[in-house]
């Protein structure tokens, strides 16, 4: 080897090294929050890959990218290849990207179903200031299932008009009935007892309400409800439904009035 070309050689191996380095992964100082996040994200998609999903098999939150625009003016990006301004998180098993400075500035809506970054159609999410990182996920799961249903049950959504009827006094009444409802499907304790108290109180309540009010819940129950159920099962928050009695009793005094309740 001349010297010439072993100079030559040396120029191309240094530049290459510093290419690299430029692409590299980098390390950051992330923030509590920010790896808080990505770790609840990451896991939360982990659910949906099992090959036993119960949640909603087919769905998964992250199946096209994802940008979380946090608290602090950064963002957050999930996908494969990474949008020009962001650079690579090292230390996890997904693809994680977060921007080199502040990013997405000037966006006021909470969420946006396509929002173009650096030629990328991404899902965009914006944790607002004080929101913890579970709601802020729990936001994405169910947005993001409300796609997956316009794209898997269209002719679902289609077909389900809104009704002009609007029975606020039934709305309250239903609370009751949706709590032992959503604690039957999602906490760990005795749901045979909830079911029983569900299907009471509602068979109950709507037998006083117009059939036009009926197709309007249950219009609301399968758009927003399955999404509903999704985002609490993926994040594993059960405890909002662990209500007491006593307090379900202040809520509709009626119902329970006329009600005998399963003792199990």
């Amino acid at each position: 080897m001349t010297k010439k070309t072993f100079t030559i050689f040396l120029f191309i191996a240094a530049f290459l090294f510093a290419l690299s380095n430029c692409f590299a992964a980098r390390e950051y100082n992330l923030e509590k929050k920010e790896k808080r996040m990505i770790k609840e994200i990451i896991a939360m998609s982990q659910k949906f890959k099992l090959k036993n999903n119960k949640i909603w098999p087919g769905f998964n939150p992250l199946a096209r990218p994802i940008v979380i625009s946090m608290e602090n003016g950064q963002s957050i990006f999930f996908g494969k290849i990474a949008p020009k301004g962001y650079s690579k998180i090292k230390g996890y098993e997904y693809p994680v990207y977060r921007s080199n400075g502040e990013a997405e500035k000037g966006i006021s809506a909470s969420f946006l179903d396509s929002y173009k970054i650096g030629g990328i159609n991404a899902f965009f999410c914006r944790m607002k200031n004080s929101e913890s990182v579970e709601n802020t996920a729990m936001l994405l799961v169910h947005e993001r299932f409300h796609e997956f249903q316009d794209k898997k049950f269209a002719n679902m959504i289609r077909d389900s008009k809104r009704s002009k009827d609007n029975d606020k006094e039934s709305l309250i009444r239903a609370l009751p009935e949706r709590i032992f409802l959503a604690r039957a499907l999602l906490s760990s304790r005795n749901s045979l007892s909830d079911i029983r108290k569900f299907i009471v109180l509602r068979e109950r309540r709507r037998s006083r309400v117009s059939k036009s009010i009926i197709e309007e819940e249950n219009r609301q129950e399968r758009i927003e409800g399955t999404a509903t159920y999704v985002e609490y099962k993926a994040i594993g928050n059960d405890n909002r439904f662990i209500v007491s009695e006593a307090a379900l009793r202040v809520i509709d005094p009626v119902s329970y009035t006329h009600l005998t309740l399963p003792t199990n």
